[in-house]
């Protein structure tokens, strides 16, 4: 299952949700890339250098907090590879 904000990130905060709800600003949205850099120094994983790259970032939960930082980077030739 998609979860919403990953649905934000590809579909865009001017996206329709619910016809007639009122579109919150896209920052609202958009993870600050220190969030990506402090969880990936935290396990020791580099934030990819891709100039052309979508980043996905969550952290919620109930008793426990779950983070997640996902970053697709796009190579020169256009194609977006599967991580190895």
């Amino acid at each position: 299952m998609i979860s919403v904000a990953a649905l934000l990130a590809l579909t865009g905060p001017a996206a329709a949700v619910c016809k007639g709800a009122p579109q919150a600003p896209a920052a609202d949205y958009l993870a600050d890339e220190n969030a990506h850099r402090a969880l990936r120094d935290e396990m020791g994983v580099p934030m990819p250098t891709a100039p052309e790259h979508i980043t996905i970032y969550a952290e919620g939960g109930h008793l426990e907090t779950t983070r997640i930082s996902i970053v697709a980077t796009r190579a020169p030739d256009g194609r977006w590879p599967m991580a190895q």
